[in-house]
């Protein structure tokens, strides 16, 4: 309905506010035109329904139903012509029935009135008994003739009845409740398809934030047992400096069995330590254990 409002404003504004200074009683000014008309039992808007070629054309060529567009588009513009006071507020082509046709929704004004208004709505004014039988019956029907013969090699059959309807305020408030209620339903199969969208995506993100939740568990627990090694050998460091010495007099002082296994060991415990320290040869990199024994291993440290 706010597209019939628009051309309303755009109409009748002007001739209201000039109305409106002229009167000297407050309740005899109009606040709205528009809701003014609604109030009453006049025609807010006429509708005009151009239709072109019947079921039995259509079932004939009904892959080509697409090329009506611009038919009606020119109609249109020949309507705006042949008409000027038809103030056009909407026009739909619809294609869901068996003929392709074109509502056009306008409002009628008429210009030089005494009483009221000098300009107001007035379906009377516009289409008089000779702009029916001239304009919307002889005229535009050879347009119509005209664009469909250039696209079809065909024109229109003679139809025997008109199809122009006075729309009531109640007739209009339902036509665009339809449309409203038709607009809604395509949003809603939309939003639909959206949520569906999102909860695959959804479930997507969530299986990918599980596995990064097991890799991170999986790390923590890693880095805990580092932290421990490296607490037990932090522990041990400052025997560090003696271990060599004591496996020299071991080595060289003899002194029981199997001397030269408990060298190696002590070598071994203290070679970890200074790899874990990162000094071993300049290293700074963490190395294991087994790469510090088979480094160590076969190094001899002078008697003393």
């Amino acid at each position: 309905m706010q597209d019939v409002k628009n051309v309303y404003r755009k109409e009748f504004d002007a001739a209201l506010h000039e109305y409106n200074a002229k009167q000297t009683r407050p309740e005899r000014r109009i606040g709205d035109y528009f809701e003014h008309v609604s109030e009453t039992e006049q025609d807010m808007a006429v509708e005009v329904i151009i239709q072109c070629g019947d079921k039995k054309f259509w079932e004939q060529n009904n892959g080509d139903k697409i090329f009506m567009k611009q038919v009606y588009k020119q109609l249109l513009l020949k309507l705006q012509e042949y008409l000027p006071d038809f103030k056009i507020a909407n026009a739909v082509v619809h294609f869901d029935e068996a003929s392709p046709h074109m509502h056009v929704v306008g409002v009628p004004v008429g210009r030089g009135f005494k009483p009221g208004l000098s300009t107001k709505v007035s379906k009377r004014s516009v289409f008089t008994p000779q702009v029916l039988s001239e304009v919307l019956q002889d005229k535009m029907r050879a347009d119509a003739n005209y664009y469909m013969k250039a696209i079809f090699q065909q024109e229109v059959r003679e139809k025997k009845k008109g199809k122009n309807h006075d729309l009531t305020v109640a007739e209009y408030k339902v036509a665009k409740e339809e449309e409203k209620i038709e607009k809604l339903s395509t949003d809603k199969i939309g939003l639909e398809a959206d949520i569906l969208v999102l909860n695959h995506r959804k479930s997507t993100t969530q299986k990918k934030l599980d596995e990064l939740d097991g890799e991170i568990e999986s790390s923590n627990i890693f880095l805990k047992a580092l932290r421990q090694i490296k607490q037990f050998i932090q522990s041990y460091l400052p025997f560090a400096p003696l271990t060599p010495e004591f496996a020299n007099h071991m080595e060289c002082g003899g002194g029981y069995r199997g001397r030269k296994q408990l060298s190696w060991a002590v070598y071994r415990t203290w070679g970890a330590a200074q790899f874990f320290q990162g000094n071993h040869h300049g290293r700074t990199v963490l190395v294991s254990p087994p790469y510090a024994v088979a480094d160590l291993k076969g190094r001899s440290f002078p008697c003393v």
